[in-house]
Parts: C-alpha cells; structure tokens; sequence
C-alpha cells in the first residue's frame, strides 16, 4: 500500500487491515483516530505525527520512529514497539494492553499515569521519562537506564530494578512494595516516603539519596552505600543494613526498632533521636556516629509558659 492510499483509507473512516507498511514515512501527518490492524511498520516514521485517538491491534512498529508524536487517548493492543524510538512521545490516558517495548528508547516521553500491566518493558531506555502515577508492578526493568525519570507516585510492586541506573531518579510517593534494587546505581534518588517494604536493595550505590518519612520495613539494604543520605524520620523497623555505609548519613528520629546494622559503618551518621528497641549495633562504628544533641532535643521539648 502506497503512503497516499493509506491516508486517503484513514480520512474516509476505513480500518487499515494486514498491510505492509514498512518503513513508510508518515511524519507530521494527521492520523487522529486511525485504526490499524494487523499492520506491519517496521522502521516507519511518524515523527511529530498526531494519531492521538488512534487504534494499533496486532501492529508490527520495531524500530519504528515515533518521537515526538501524539498518542494520546490512542488504543495500543498486542503490538510491537521494540526498539523504537519513542523520544518525546505522548501517552497520556493511553490504554496498553499486551504491548513489547523491550528496547525501545522513551527518552522525555510522557507517560503519565499509564498501565503497563502485561506489558514488556524490558532492556528499555529511559531518561527524564515521566512515569508519574504509572502502574509499572511486576515489570521486568533491569539493567535499564532510568536516569532523571520521574516515577512519583508510580506504583512498582515486585518490579525488578536490579542493576539498573536510577541516578536522580524520582520516586516520591512510590509504592515499591516487595521490589528488587539489588546493584543499582542510584545516586541522589529520591525516594521521600516511599512504601519500600521488604524492598531487596543489597550492593546498591545510592550516596547523598533522600529516604525521609519512608517505609523501609523488613528491608534488606545489605552492603549498600548510603553515604550522606537522608534517612530522617523513615521506619526501618526489622530492616537489615549489615555491612552497609551510613557515612554523614542523617537517620534523625528514624524509627531502628529490630533493625541490624550488623558491621555498619557509621562515621559522622547523625542518630539524634531514633527511636531504638532491640536493635543490633554489632560491630558496627556507632561509637564514631553522633547521638542526641542535648540542646536541640531540650529546644524542642521547650513549651512555652502561661
């Protein structure tokens, strides 16, 4: 089918059915509310192209061009997009069921609050991708690059993140519920009340990270690196540091109950005010980390006189 024949199908109202299209040049085209089944656009392009509305069931896209485009409101079913080239791409309210995206480079693309629940994401590419209030549970992420990438508010229950670069990545707000961190890189991460319970994140690099007011329990941060994190304020309760570095760290009123810092190192951390209760120190370097500052604690237990 010639670039022409297709356009002319679309904007008379006509579902597109088992055509070959590849590496057909749709860029800047207006396809709103195309329907496309079937159809094979292997390495196409539809560079700025608006297809929001839009239908791809049983679609081919692998290494197609898509960036910049508009895929919003667009209907996504058992179709291929991998190793594309979504940079910039638009998702917003999109429905994805069934979709591969392994490979495929999301770079600034935007896809808030969309479910990738089935979906493939895997070996994918994702600098500064907004993920905010995604479903990315059970997803398989590993080893994929997630620097800058906004997944506020994203739910990532059991995903697996293990190797993966989540240097200033955002996870404020994320429910982290049972996922795998292992080996990440993940430095000045920010995960500020984060659900992160019985998260595995052994061997991580997540130096000068944000981790207050969040849930770490029944954790395992074994031979991590938390060096300068701010750990304030988060319950840590059963939670297993054994090995890791908490150098400058501030765990101020953290919440240690059970926690094992079995071996830690602790130099210069800030503990002023943890609540502690059957919490092992055990070869740790607690004696080099600084406890309850007297005078702040009296400053704020001051009440004033009536």
């Amino acid at each position: 089918m010639k670039r022409e024949e297709l356009i002319a199908l679309i904007q008379r109202g006509e579902t597109i059915r088992s055509e070959n299209c590849s590496r057909m040049d749709l860029s800047g085209e207006d396809l709103s509310g195309a329907v496309f089944d079937g159809i094979v656009f292997k390495e196409a392009r539809f560079v700025e192209a608006r297809l929001s509305g839009s239908t791809f069931r049983n679609c081919v896209l692998t290494r197609a061009d898509l960036a910049w485009a508009d895929l919003t409101e667009a209907m996504l079913t058992a179709s291929s997009f991998s190793r594309a080239n979504l940079t910039r791409l638009e998702l917003g309210t999109s429905r994805i069921t069934d979709c591969d995206f392994a490979g495929a480079d999301f770079t600034e693309a935007d896809c808030t609050g969309i479910d990738f629940t089935g979906s493939r994401l895997s070996g994918a590419s994702f600098i500064k991708t907004d993920f905010s209030g995604a479903d990315l549970r059970e997803q398989d992420l590993a080893k994929c690059v997630m620097r800058n990438a906004d997944l506020h508010g994203s739910n990532c229950t059991t995903a697996d993140f293990s190797q993966a670069d989540l240097t200033q990545a955002n996870f404020t707000g994320a429910v982290l519920t049972k996922a795998n961190l292992d080996y990440v890189r993940a430095r000045a991460a920010d995960f500020t009340r984060a659900e992160m319970n019985a998260v595995t994140c052994r061997h991580a690099l997540l130096q000068e990270s944000f981790f207050e007011g969040s849930d770490l329990t029944l954790a395992d941060f074994s031979h991590s690196d938390l060096t300068a994190c701010m750990v304030s304020q988060a319950v840590c309760r059963s939670t297993k540091f054994v090995r890791a570095t908490f150098t400058y760290a501030d765990l101020s009123y953290a919440d240690l109950e059970f926690a094992d810092f079995n071996r830690a190192a602790l130099a210069g951390a800030k503990l002023h005010r943890v609540h502690e209760k059957n919490t092992i120190w055990r070869g740790s370097t607690r004696a080099d980390a600084h406890g309850t500052d007297p005078d702040l604690a009296e400053a704020e237990e001051w009440q004033p006189q009536y």
